[in-house]
């Protein structure tokens, strides 16, 4: 831990030198004091996320990154009081949990990670075969994306179960190895990856729900269903300034009737488009709060009304959870019940992730025929 810190403090004293700043300056942008901020250049203190954050954004530098051949620099997990405990060895990256805040933070790690050597492998030895959700395989899609795109070749430990379900369950390689914007997962439950394209939004959009109508729900309206979708789908091209890095993954559980959707792009961030538009005094959370509103629309486009966020909300039941991250800011929507956060890290890009209750929606009318 103390050489983790020790390597962090140097990057920023470095930084530091750089923009010709004094450990006065440093403290007045951290909003504290020149003390604290000797005690951090020290180097003998673990340092918390927030931290980590807070001085990211102050130096505007990265500084959780570096040499994937170095051991123990470039990854993380967090430990329970916050701060890093180091977990890499040579090109490895072990994800240790499902759970998608711990799983974001992983991501944003190794999306500020230098790397220098052309081959990264994924470790998911920590997680159980059926633990990840679409909001984790969205995610990280989207992560293997960007990461592929700078020439980086990435490889998923298939030792684990995790990792094996991603490959023959989710066959997430076809997406790079063959260039394929969706291939059919091996469970008719799962409406597997879409790389999300903008000519083709209400098309999919419609071959979901006319997929769900045929197979589980025929005797159900699910016009609310591709609505929904398609304003998801047309949020990132709306706002997102993604560069094409989006995914969407869908997966139905029979027995309750609960559809689960995850949008996810790695683009500037729902709170950053909202800033562009309002001015930059408006905080992220704040922001979320404006987007969700009915009506509003950064007019990013000449056909944006302002429906489409709130088109997503309308169409969940009382019972089903309509959650927003993006940027620091973290939504959660229940019925007329709405929570509000700020992450300790900056997931930049937005995860849109909701439920439907699909066995609650109303029947759909048949023509009727009088003789």
């Amino acid at each position: 831990m103390i050489r983790y810190s020790l390597a962090i403090a140097s990057k920023v004293r470095r930084r530091m030198s750089e923009l010709g700043w004094t450990q006065k300056q440093l403290a007045e942008a951290l909003n504290c004091t020149q003390q604290h901020v000797s005690v951090l250049l020290n180097g003998r203190v673990n340092m918390t996320l927030e931290t980590l954050s807070k001085l990211e954004d102050a130096l505007d530098f990265c500084l959780i990154g570096g040499d994937l051949s170095n051991p123990g620099i470039s990854e993380g997990r967090l430990r329970q009081d916050n701060s890093l405990e180091i977990g890499l060895y040579g090109n490895r990256f072990t994800f240790h949990s499902a759970d998608i805040f711990d799983w974001l933070r992983s991501i944003c790690l190794l999306r500020n990670a230098d790397f220098s050597s052309g081959v990264l492998v994924l470790d998911f030895n920590s997680i159980l075969r059926y633990a990840l959700q679409p909001d984790n395989i969205a995610t990280l899609a989207c992560l293997i994306e960007e990461i592929s795109r700078k020439g980086i070749k990435i490889e998923i430990d298939v030792k684990s179960p995790a990792g094996d379900s991603l490959l023959k369950d989710y066959r997430i390689g076809e997406y790079w190895d063959l260039g394929v914007n969706y291939t059919p997962a091996s469970d008719e439950h799962i409406l597997n990856l879409w790389r999300i394209d903008k000519n083709e939004i209400e098309l999919h959009s419609r071959r979901i729900a006319g997929y769900l109508a045929q197979r589980f729900f025929q005797n159900k309206d699910l016009s609310a269903v591709s609505l929904s979708l398609s304003e998801s789908f047309f949020n990132v091209f709306d706002h997102a300034n993604a560069d094409g890095n989006a995914f969407c993954m869908l997966s139905l559980n029979i027995t309750t009737g609960v559809l689960r959707v995850a949008v996810c792009d790695f683009g500037i961030g729902i709170p950053q488009s909202v800033r562009h538009y309002l001015g930059n005094d408006i905080s992220d959370k704040n922001a979320l709060c404006k987007a969700i509103e009915t009506g509003f629309s950064v007019q990013s486009n000449s056909h944006n009304a302002g429906l489409g966020l709130s088109n997503i909300k309308n169409a969940c039941s009382e019972y089903d959870t309509f959650r927003i991250i993006s940027n620091r800011a973290e939504m959660i929507i229940t019925g007329k019940e709405m929570q509000l956060s700020s992450m300790d890290y900056n997931f930049k890009g937005t995860l849109l992730s909701y439920e439907l209750t699909l066995a609650k929606y109303d029947d759909a009318e048949r023509d009727v025929i009088e003789w």
